[in-house]
């Protein structure tokens, strides 16, 4: 979710990483602002992912 990023610029990236082979990981939260705070359980949902994403990449 961002108000300040088209989707457009959001599906060039990804094209992008993916010609590169990059892999990345993304999350999308449709219809919120770039604080990404509207709608129910949605901090708590990206907080989680946060968390998640730390664990597994730093091994804890």
């Amino acid at each position: 979710g961002d108000d300040n990023c088209h989707y457009q610029t959001v599906e060039m990236l990804v094209n992008e990483l993916v010609q590169h082979g990059k892999q990345f990981e993304m999350m999308a939260y449709p219809n919120r602002t770039h604080a990404i705070r509207e709608g129910d359980g949605t901090t708590l949902h990206l907080r989680q992912m946060m968390t998640d994403f730390l664990k597994r990449s730093l091994r804890f």
